[in-house]
Parts: structure tokens; C-alpha cells; sequence
């Protein structure tokens, strides 16, 4: 039995014409010049164009650093070795020699005793230091002045007793005691003690 016949050979070459304008109309890309041969195409809807990203600078990022090595735990001190040092020799004992004699310092001179006086002239004595106490006489003397003191602040209480042996033609004879403080003299030449 014979296939196909002028109908058959009809729709394989509308067939074949579908297929290439349905590939020309999806390749054309100007749907204006299919408009032209008379052939109505709806060109797709083109896609939005993409935007180019933005250029980002690129960031070198510094590595992290290392973690800090753990402190190691103190030590106690109760676990510390204790260093035990062991006895040094002692030193041979060198001869010894007698250590050489300071000569002694010499002591200061002793002062010499002061020996109260036995006769004394014009001035201002200290019984028992300057003179002794005891019975003077002197030769008579013009305005000759003499005071036996209890003491020497210089006040007129001092005065034990005071004589004025003007106009006296023999000799002035006085008694210190050992409780007077001074004896005073003014002209009254030399003061000699009685024995």
C-alpha cells in the first residue's frame, strides 16, 4: 500500500515551512524586517540588562594574634630545695706573737695644793682659799679700810663688821673667822698674821 500522495507531501512542506519560521522568528532578532515579508512575530520581551556589581576594594585583613601562652604556675616555696652547704676547713691557726706594750700615757701634773697665805696687801681674799682665818695686824696707815664679809654678792648685808682706821697711831689688829666668806683691804698696807 503507497503512503503519503500530494496531501501527505502538502503538510510535510507546511510542515517544514512552520519549523524554519518559527526558527527564524526565535533567531531574528529584529522583528521589524519579519513585519516587512508580511509575517506577524512578537518578539520576546528582552531581560533587563544586569548592573555591574560595584567594585569593592579588596581588604587585606591582618591574621589574628596568637593567644598569649598561658603563666606558668607559681612555685611554692615550701617545695623548694633547701641547699645544705657543707663545712668549710677552718684556717690553720698562725704563731702568735705578743702584741708589743703602749707605752702608758703619762698623766697630767697634779696641781699644787694652794696654801692659804700668811700675809696678804690691798684686795678682796677668800678665807680658807686666798688666806687663812686667824689674827692680822698691819702698821697704821692714813685712810686705810677693811670689812670682814659673810659673803660677795656686792650687797651691804655682806658686810660682817668695817672699820675706818683713819687718825690711829698704832697698829690696826684684826680677827678672821673661819666662818667669814672674804676680807676686804683698801691702803691698808701689808696684813701679816699673828703666830
Amino acid at each position: 500500500m503507497r503512503r503519503g500522495g500530494p496531501l501527505g507531501f502538502t503538510a510535510i512542506v507546511l510542515a517544514a515551512w512552520v519549523a524554519a519560521f518559527t526558527f527564524v522568528a526565535c533567531e531574528s532578532d529584529r522583528p521589524d524586517e519579519l513585519e516587512q515579508q508580511g509575517i506577524m512575530v512578537e518578539a520576546p520581551p528582552r531581560p533587563p540588562p544586569v548592573p555591574e556589581p560595584p567594585f569593592l576594594p579588596v581588604l587585606e585583613l591582618e591574621p589574628d594574634p596568637p593567644p598569649p601562652e598561658p603563666e606558668p604556675p607559681p612555685e611554692r616555696r615550701d617545695t623548694q630545695p633547701v641547699i645544705v652547704h657543707e663545712p668549710q676547713p677552718l684556717p690553720e691557726p698562725q704563731p702568735s706573737f705578743p702584741p708589743e706594750s703602749e707605752p702608758e700615757p703619762t698623766p697630767p701634773p697634779e696641781p699644787e695644793p694652794v696654801t692659804p697665805a700668811k700675809s696678804f696687801g690691798d684686795g678682796v681674799w677668800i678665807v680658807g682659799f686666798d688666806i687663812e682665818p686667824g689674827t692680822y695686824r698691819t702698821a697704821p696707815t692714813e685712810g686705810c679700810y677693811l670689812a670682814r664679809m659673810s659673803g660677795l654678792s656686792g650687797s651691804a648685808d655682806d658686810i660682817i663688821m668695817s672699820h675706818d682706821g683713819t687718825g690711829h697711831d698704832h697698829d690696826h689688829v684684826i680677827l678672821i673667822d673661819p666662818t667669814d666668806a672674804a676680807f676686804e683691804s683698801s691702803s691698808c698696807g701689808t696684813w701679816h698674821r699673828d703666830k
